[in-house]
């Protein structure tokens, strides 16, 4: 009996905790502390989906650098951040779960056909220029998704076709993962960065590519070496998903700028003005 009312008290301050840093994502200007690493379900029913893609794989292995060959090293991450996903109630689709090569395209389409909540890739980076003094991670999203996606976002929130839309949500979930992630594993945080980049260009749904670290850089190298730094960095990921999928619920627009069109004033009023004069 003790022991259960102890795992509940801990349950109970863990969701407190979580729920303090959605409010500091949703007004933003309140800063909390970051919550450690949660073993709290915070979805039962309904759960959000979210697509996990392991960047490379098959023929194309991605970088290599330090005994690291980015396209193992990113499946390894991604089956942990599904893990850690998952113990918080929330689904998840891989869009691989071996070594097997998938089109850029194909990945999107994955995410798209699955109508996720998110959608997370995996990836390592290099520098060939100074490799022993940069490091850190950096999350990239694109706002200026294809004419095509916009359509689809648009049918999807029921916005009007003459409505100007950008999608910023791939931003805040981007930010919200460095902010986390980076304090988890002590990296040096490199920022949210926007690139045209095919996985976040076409996905419907909010969607970052995630550089987990240098492996041109000897002790970030050596620190994705080891199990356990890999661990908390998925853990990180994966704080970071759910904190923004929290804030998503309370307004699920937030993000998506729509501008309405100008009104354009009538030729026949525009004529009897000119007359007028």
């Amino acid at each position: 009996m003790k022991q259960a009312f102890i795992i509940f008290v801990r349950s109970l301050f863990a969701y407190a905790a979580l729920t303090l840093a959605v409010l500091a994502f949703w007004f933003g200007s309140i800063q909390f502390p970051t919550p450690g690493p949660q073993k709290l379900r915070l979805w039962e029913a309904s759960a959000p989906l979210v697509v996990v893609d392991a960047g490379h794989g098959g023929h194309d292995g991605g970088a290599v650098a330090n005994d690291l060959t980015e396209k193992n090293t990113a499946l390894d991450l991604a089956r942990r951040l599904k893990t850690h996903l998952e113990a918080k109630g929330v689904r998840v689709l891989m869009t691989r779960d071996k070594d097997e090569f998938l089109t850029l395209e194909k990945r999107a389409q994955i995410a798209n056909d699955a109508k996720a909540a998110a959608f997370v890739s995996m990836h390592l980076n290099t520098s060939v220029e100074d490799a022993n003094s940069i490091h850190g991670m950096e999350t990239y999203f694109c706002a200026a998704k294809s004419l095509n996606t916009i359509r689809k976002i648009k049918e999807s929130f029921q916005v009007p076709s003459n409505v100007t839309l950008q999608d910023l949500r791939g931003k805040q979930l981007a930010e919200v993962i460095q902010r986390i992630t980076c304090q988890r594993v002590s990296a040096e945080d490199r920022g949210a960065k926007e690139r045209s980049l095919t996985v976040v260009q076409t996905t419907t749904c909010p969607s970052v590519l995630v550089e987990c670290g240098f492996m041109t850089h000897k002790k970030e190298a050596t620190q994705l070496k080891e199990e356990s730094y890999r661990d908390r960095l998925a853990s990180g990921v994966a704080e970071g998903v759910c904190v923004f999928l929290k804030a998503q619920e309370l307004q699920p627009k937030r993000g998506l700028q729509l501008t309405e069109p100008k009104s354009v004033t009538p030729p026949a009023q525009v004529t009897a003005q000119v007359t007028k004069n």
